[in-house]
């Protein structure tokens, strides 16, 4: 009996051994599938590398080159007007200002009282309806003093332009079409001009306004000169670097002008030069009078002895 009883426990326990051996081997599979995929796994490698970037010559990341060749791509015609000096006056400043804009969509016609829908009805024209016996013309009284209080909505201002800015200064207005982006760099430049800039250089173009660059140019001298305006759209990367990608030039022929006062000092400055060269002209010619003559003496023959 003992031994039938101690065989039965042992004939249990590797029954219960043999129950529980498939899931834990299971779950022991399980666990080393799952950890092999995640030690295989490849993780994400954060690209870092400067690539090159045909749109400004030079390696860059490769989120600043899209972020430029994109706005090299949407940069578009523009408008902008600057005041052209016919004449100048030596030595006398004026102010040459350029305007720079995006073109400016139409505006929405306002919406006028004869606009109305036709089934839109008045308060008093439902009474006049509801009583049969209410005449036309009556009916249509009231309806026309209603409209006749309406207040008209107020017409919106026409948009200011680049012609409008610049008309205020003396000279003649010029229009064109430059390439215009967000950022934008202008700068005025000739020789024979001192060019003192009055704004920054790189400034941004607003859709709904004007951006403006001002200069103050002096001559320097009396012959016709001309000024070159350059406008150049700039992309800015993510560390605040402005590149160039789009420009455009415009250049200005202006005639200058002397005062009376200066006409006068001009020749005044002019006499002592003159002076000079009369003066050495003299002195060559001295000089060349004394050469001859001494010439003459040597080669003279001298008298026959007795």
């Amino acid at each position: 009996m003992i031994r039938t009883t101690t065989a039965r426990l042992l004939l249990l326990l590797l029954l219960s051994g043999c129950g529980e051996n498939p899931d834990r081997s299971a779950v022991d599979a399980s666990d080393n599938v799952s950890a092999g995929t995640n030690d295989t796994a490849p993780a994400p490698v954060a690209s870092t590398g400067l690539v090159p970037c045909p749109e400004v010559g030079r390696r860059l990341t490769q989120q600043d080159c899209e972020d430029l060749t994109g706005v090299a791509n949407n940069a578009r015609s523009g408008v902008a007007a600057f005041n052209a000096p016919d004449v100048m006056v030596r030595d006398k400043p004026v102010m040459l200002e350029l305007a720079v804009g995006l073109p400016q969509l139409g505006s929405q016609p306002a919406v006028s009282d004869e606009a109305a829908p036709a089934n839109e009805t008045s308060p008093a024209d439902s009474n006049v309806m509801e009583d049969d016996d209410a005449n036309v013309m009556e009916a249509n009284r009231p309806r026309a003093h209603h409209r006749a209080l309406t207040p008209r909505p107020p017409e919106r201002p026409r948009p200011q332009t680049p012609e409008d800015i610049v008309g205020e200064l003396p000279g003649k207005v010029v229009s064109y079409s430059p390439v215009v982006g967000r950022f934008m760099r202008a700068t005025l430049t000739g020789a024979g001009f001192t060019i003192k800039p009055l704004s920054p250089p790189s400034q941004e173009v607003f859709r709904d306004s004007q951006t403006v660059w001002q200069w103050e140019v002096t001559a320097l001298k009396s012959d016709p000169h001309i000024l070159t305006l350059t406008t150049v759209v700039e992309g800015v990367t993510q560390d605040g670097t402005h590149y160039p990608l789009r420009s455009t030039t415009r250049s200005q022929s202006v005639k200058i002008k002397r005062t009376a006062g200066q006409k006068v000092w001009d020749t005044i400055d002019i006499i002592p030069d003159r002076l000079k060269a009369i003066t050495a002209v003299i002195v060559a010619l001295t000089a060349l009078a004394t050469a001859i003559i001494g010439f003459r003496k040597l080669f003279k023959k001298t008298p026959p002895q007795e």
